[in-house]
């Protein structure tokens, strides 16, 4: 080898354990990773996968998760950093990650990035291996629905593979791999469906084996941030459990019905917002799209640090996006509502009155207002959340694994806890991530202002108002 040579040469480095080293002995047709945070998963498929791009010439790959941008933000990170290498002939074209479509290696083997929110032309070929990352994002329907494209036949055997933290007990990934974990090596290695436990040990990022003992960063990570999470998100980030939050506010929460497609949405009649406030802690804006009785979410911000000068611009910049009937608000920071009406100008909502106003706040005909939204009714539930409408998320709250959007916080947000432990289903535990929460009742006692008996709790707008109308779905139609 010439000193040229050897000055170019590249030598890769990586040594699974665990279920890790176990995916490399299988050749079965779905394969789940699963495990708590931090135990390696995403690493652990993506070095299996450049193995299988370089060993076999010309086959396909799909890399998909939910969002096109969450997969930019997380896998291409590290198969770009960690994986691959600096000038790898399998990247090519923008160095924007954001952008990037796929790696073609010189055997021909072809990587496709995908998103389920841009499907674009993703799903229009067949292919030998399709990785889906984060798979409890997605619908079971989703994940059937790929079995079809999952036929290229360049490698001798085709593979569905996916990694996931555990989510709820009863969350389609954990009935649907139902045989149970996989803890020695070569026994069935040819089971047509198989599970693979990933443990914190598995790392060595986290975990030096050779001393048996945690690493600074696992000290740091695992033995600090996770290890002091409580309840479910102890349970599926910590022990790698399956669990459900115990007491639960909003259990008909689904994300396979109650998160849509924009596509999906019928014609808005009109929006309003809502807001809560937040400087230390999270803020949060949400702009709403209404049709008749039903509200979807088509903008959400989450944000922390950030001045109310900073807020005011995003609720300029919605309003244009989003012409405003109204912007319900945090009913405890009046200067809020000042400017951002100050920064609206001459503009009015419906009703003729100032766009910026109180939120009305009692909390549990509140929280009753959102359980009967998210309740499924035999023509469908009432809230929605469209896929891709958030736009912005606080980086910190994903670095410390807390919540950073309504869709994660709905899972976490439990009613208080007597000493016994028994949950009192009169108000939220304080300790709960609840900012987006917050917001979302605004946003149905808005909407709504009624009790479960569809009876007017309070006349609290002016006769003739939109707040007055809105008591009365049918008197939506009046919009048009």
């Amino acid at each position: 080898m010439s000193e040229e040579q050897e000055a170019t040469t590249v030598v890769h480095e990586y040594t699974p354990h665990g279920a890790a080293l176990e995916l490399w002995t299988l050749r079965s047709a779905e394969v789940l990773l699963e495990g708590p945070a931090g135990t390696g998963k995403t690493r652990a498929l993506l070095e299996y996968i450049n193995y299988l791009c370089e060993k076999y010439p010309g086959i396909r790959v799909l890399f998909l998760r939910q969002t096109r941008e969450s997969l930019a933000e997380s896998v291409l990170v590290t198969f770009e950093e960690e994986v691959l290498w600096d000038n790898h002939p399998a990247i090519s074209g923008t160095s924007n990650r954001n952008n990037r479509q796929h790696y073609t290696y010189p055997n021909g083997s072809h990587i496709v990035v995908g998103g389920l929110d841009k499907p674009a032309k993703t799903f229009s070929t067949q292919y030998d291996v399709i990785a889906v990352f984060e798979a409890r994002e997605i619908t079971a329907n989703t994940w059937e629905w790929l079995a079809r494209a999952n036929r290229n036949f360049k490698m001798p055997w085709q593979m569905r593979l996916a990694d996931t933290n555990p989510a709820g007990e009863f969350h389609w990934l954990n009935s649907h791999f139902d045989q149970g974990y996989r803890e020695v090596p070569d026994r069935h290695k040819d089971d047509p469906r198989v599970r693979l436990l990933s443990r914190h040990t598995d790392n060595p990022t986290y975990y030096d084996n050779k001393r048996e003992r945690w690493t600074r960063r696992g000290e740091a990570y695992v033995q600090g941030i996770l290890a002091k999470l409580t309840g479910a998100r102890r349970a599926n980030l910590y022990e790698g459990k399956w669990a459900s939050e115990e007491g639960i506010i909003y259990e008909d929460w689904d994300p396979a019905i109650h998160m849509i497609d924009v596509e999906d949405m019928p014609e808005p009649k009109w929006y309003f917002g809502s807001y809560d406030k937040g400087l230390r802690h999270p803020g949060c804006l949400q702009i709403w799209a209404v049709n008749d009785d039903r509200m979807y979410r088509v903008m959400e911000i989450y944000q922390t640090n950030q001045t109310m000068d900073w807020w005011a611009e995003q609720v300029t910049d919605a309003n244009e996006d989003y012409p405003l009937s109204a912007l319900v608000c945090d009913p405890s920071e009046p200067e809020y509502i000042k400017v951002f009406n100050d920064r609206l100008g001459s503009v009015r909502g419906r009703d003729g009155a100032r766009i910026a106003r109180k939120a009305k706040n009692p909390i549990k005909t509140g929280v009753d207002m959102v359980r009967w939204g998210l309740s499924k009714a035999s023509n469908g539930p009432r809230i929605y959340i469209c896929r891709g409408s958030l736009v912005g998320r606080d980086k910190t709250r994903i670095d410390a694994k807390k919540p950073s959007c309504l869709e994660e916080e709905i899972p976490s947000y439990v009613w208080a806890h007597s000493r016994d432990g028994a949950p009192i289903r009169e108000r939220p535990d304080p300790t709960c991530s609840d900012h987006a929460m917050d917001t979302l009742r605004y946003a149905a006692m808005f909407m709504w202002n009624r009790d479960m008996s569809m009876e007017t709790l309070i006349p609290e707008y002016p006769e003739g108002s939109i707040g007055d109308i809105l008591q009365h779905s049918d008197a939506h139609m009046e919009f048009n």
